[in-house]
């Protein structure tokens, strides 16, 4: 649950007994910067599962639906990037595709 997904480290640890919990955090297309996710306040995130990741961020929150897309390089509906595709065959967000253990 840290603020700045590019960070080196990704270890941190949050009292939720405490009133003080990070800010809702939004999330952006890394090239275009595009608003992909907007006032995340539920997420977690983990390290990559992939060498060209940099960190993965699961939540519940809805995407913005007007600035995503199906990647068009599968057609699959539920692997979104950018409406503007920057990222070609790779996608951005995984709208339960079965291809992302989302059970640990």
């Amino acid at each position: 649950l840290c603020q700045a997904a590019a960070t080196a480290s990704l270890r941190c640890s949050i009292n939720l007994l405490s009133r003080n919990l990070p800010a809702p955090i939004n999330m952006s297309c890394s090239r275009c910067s595009l608003r992909l996710f907007s006032g995340v306040s539920v997420y977690l995130m983990s390290f990559p599962s992939q060498p060209h990741i940099t960190a993965e961020v699961y939540t519940n929150s809805p995407f913005e639906e007007d600035n995503v897309r199906p990647n068009s390089e599968n057609g699959d509906p539920l692997k979104l990037t950018c409406r503007n595709q920057c990222h070609g065959e790779r996608w951005l967000i995984d709208a339960n595709s079965g291809v992302v253990n989302l059970h640990g």
